[in-house]
């Protein structure tokens, strides 16, 4: 899902071509044997974060994303039918707390989860669903969770196009900027599934949006603990002259980034297609 930015810089479908099973396939085979992997590594089951009222969304991530074989469905918390006082009452957020119904609602769908993989101790992959992945994806992300020499708190699969992206470019040496222009992606959106990637792991800084993330019980933890309550404050990005409102659930959790061990997945395996309103809003 996306979100618009209250950065103080700029923030800035094609058919689904499956593979054949054969044995003379060893491309599908090799993405077979990675999804079952999922089980057995940080990835598990992607928990689709979903409103009950938008069985069109429902339906079209399942037909673009058939190719994913462990999603389980979350219903998603609709923000619409949240008693503010409650939340407020139970520490949840405060008084001055800026989100939109719409945003609420995303965020305690978020949090939800992060509360599942605290209480089962188990890391967990999250989607919204708008997400759209690369049929490389079970593949590459198993390779990449395998190859992390450090343990990990969060990676972030996918983020808004039309923003930032800030990374340690050299851990400790050199920060990066990226800038990431949505024009050529949105026209290229049909061939992101199919095309041949071969990606890397960014210690990640600050970034926008949520597409899909892998957690683990101590990130969660670490989430939980920095964004909690959810209040009227201002973010800032170290090192790069930015600050934000805490308008919505990814402005908080840029706060968190740093401190943790954070990864993005550079180029993305999960994208999101257009500015659109969030499944949960």
């Amino acid at each position: 899902m996306e979100r618009q930015s209250t950065v103080t810089q700029p923030r800035t479908k094609g058919p689904k071509r499956r593979l054949a099973a054969s044995p003379q396939n060893p491309k599908l085979r090799r993405e077979n044997i990675a999804a079952r992997s999922m089980k057995t590594t940080g990835l598990g089951q992607i928990h689709l974060i979903n409103l009950d009222r938008s069985t069109d969304r429902l339906a079209a991530f399942h037909k673009r994303n058939a190719h994913l074989s462990d999603v389980v469905r979350f219903s998603a918390v609709d923000g619409q039918l949240l008693d503010k006082e409650k939340l407020i009452n139970e520490g949840v957020i405060t008084h001055d707390c800026r989100y939109t119904t719409g945003n609420l609602g995303s965020a305690m769908s978020h949090i939800a989860l992060w509360k599942l993989a605290v209480h089962e101790q188990r890391a967990i992959t999250i989607a919204e669903d708008d997400a759209i992945f690369s049929y490389h994806f079970p593949a590459r992300s198993t390779e990449l969770l395998a190859g992390l020499s450090e343990g990990w708190d969060i990676v972030m699969w996918g983020f808004n196009f039309g923003t930032f992206v800030w990374v340690d470019l050299l851990p400790r040496i050199a920060t990066a900027k990226i800038e990431l222009q949505p024009d050529q992606s949105l026209q290229n959106i049909d061939h992101f599934q199919d095309v041949e990637i071969n990606p890397t792991l960014m210690r990640l800084r600050h970034l926008f949006g949520t597409p899909c993330y892998s957690v683990t019980p101590k990130g969660a933890r670490a989430m939980l603990d920095f964004c909690l309550p959810l209040s009227a404050v201002l973010i800032d990005f170290p090192g790069f002259g930015v600050r934000i409102w805490n308008d919505d659930l990814d402005s908080i959790m840029n706060g968190a980034y740093p401190s943790l061990n954070a990864f993005v997945c550079m180029p993305p395996l999960v994208v999101v297609e257009g500015v659109t309103a969030g499944s949960v809003k």
